[in-house]
């Protein structure tokens, strides 16, 4: 879901497309992966790809609460 967005070949905005981007942003993924549809800041930007499934976002607050285990 966030590719080609967020992915440096083809993307134009901040890169998420390694561990430690991921690491330093997850805070932010989560917000915005959660915010309601229609939200200005929601993310995948105006639903271009699939919306994040609970079962995904459960496991990126595991990764967040267990501080980004490699």
């Amino acid at each position: 879901s966030c590719s080609p967005c967020h992915f440096p070949e083809s993307g134009k905005v901040k890169p998420l497309d390694t561990y430690e981007a991921t690491a330093k942003n997850i805070d932010d993924i989560l917000s915005r992966v959660q915010l309601p549809i229609d939200h200005e800041g929601y993310m995948p930007f105006k639903s271009k790809k699939p919306a994040f499934t609970d079962r995904q976002i459960a496991v990126l607050k595991k990764w967040q609460s267990e501080k980004m285990p490699k």
